[in-house]
């Protein structure tokens, strides 16, 4: 008699419609945007332009932001992005977002790819894996003829972005510049065997699963992204950690193997200094964190069942707890919850911002 076969736990990364919802239930893109541009606020624009590296673009919210800040400082400069995303569906949720940069920015090169965050930092190329390319000019000059062109990409992006057994089957790079400057810019477009002249703003917001371990976030993120940096350029990177009201509740809802596995609560300055001998002279960077708190959109809140399910779906969905390790009496959570606060709440997040800035080179 054959074994009975066991269903793999789905990755908590998989379920792209639960990303969605929580953009749409939650502050989090607004707020993380508004302690980023922070960051940015001293920018100074390189004479060559500027150069943007997005390791996760999602739905597109954050890097529209800071494209929108970049043009209001200097609407004439150009830009260059390489925005690595995994799944495809984002991707396409990217595009009517680049439909309006394009309107107000036609200055710029955008390439847009599933690349590992290593790779897509030299867009270096996986010959394990076929190449997907492809370049287009777009024409229009309003969000709407744009979104059009865009929307054409539909089936090469679907095509390109396949996965099988949680893996990439290509090496996808869709480069999108506009006609009007193509020429001028020709110095941006990508490629093969010519190494990429650094970034000055390289995005790291929820790249990684918490449950990763310091040493592959270290390496896989935090280490090719700093390294890739220009002088005075910034990797400003945003994790989930483990303090806050929503933690708390966790707490009490989740057995204490579960919360340890989920959210070791690793500062992404300790991942830094794991590799920071590696890439780096003791002096050439420096590091700074902060933490800022985000929660359920809305302003008011009445302690119901369903205001309860939202609060436990999106806890879940930031500490990024696998479904199947996440069972519990909505009951008994309601009870915990109203005996934890004395009025409903906005189920109150903790993110941490780290900013590692690469220092000038002397001489």
């Amino acid at each position: 008699m054959s074994a009975p076969v066991i269903a793999k736990p789905r990755k908590f990364i998989d379920h792209v419609s639960h990303y969605f919802r929580h953009v749409k239930e939650t502050d989090e893109k607004p707020r993380t945007l508004k302690h980023i541009l922070r960051e940015l606020k001293g920018l100074v624009i390189p004479a060559d332009g500027i150069r943007i590296i997005d390791v996760g673009i999602g739905d597109g919210t954050l890097l529209k932001g800071i494209l929108d800040f970049i043009t209001r400082k200097k609407s004439d400069a150009p830009i260059f992005v390489v925005g690595k995303e995994y799944n495809g569906a984002d991707v396409l949720k990217t595009l009517p977002k680049l439909a309006e940069h394009f309107a107000k920015h036609p200055n710029s090169v955008i390439v847009l790819t599933n690349k590992t965050a290593k790779d897509a930092a030299t867009l270096a190329r996986d010959i394990r894996k076929p190449l997907a390319r492809h370049d287009i000019q777009l024409n229009g000059h309003n969000p709407h003829v744009l979104g059009g062109e865009l929307n054409t990409l539909e089936a090469f992006i679907n095509d390109a972005w396949q996965h099988d057994k949680g893996k990439s089957v290509k090496d996808a790079m869709l480069v999108i510049s506009h006609a009007d400057h193509h020429e001028q810019l020709q110095h941006l477009i990508p490629q093969d065997g010519v190494q990429i002249d650094g970034f000055d703003i390289a995005l790291a917001s929820q790249p990684w699963r918490t449950a990763q371990t310091i040493t592959f976030k270290a390496k896989a993120f935090i280490a090719p992204l700093a390294a890739a940096l220009r002088d005075n350029g910034k990797l400003i990177a945003v994790q989930t950690v483990g303090v806050g009201t929503a933690y708390k509740l966790m707490c009490k809802l989740l057995s204490k193997e579960t919360l340890q596995r989920n959210i070791p609560n690793q500062p992404i300055a300790v991942m830094f200094a794991e590799v920071k001998e590696q890439i780096c002279h003791t002096n050439q960077f420096e590091c700074k964190s902060r933490k800022f708190c985000y929660g359920l959109s809305g302003k008011h809140f009445k302690v119901s069942r369903a205001f309860v399910r939202k609060l436990l779906r999106e806890g879940i969905y930031a500490f990024q707890i696998p479904p199947n390790e996440a069972k519990t009496s909505l009951s008994k959570a309601i009870r915990m919850w109203s005996g934890m606060l004395e009025r409903p709440s906005r189920l109150l997040v903790t993110n941490e911002l780290s900013v590692i800035r690469k220092k000038p080179t002397l001489g």
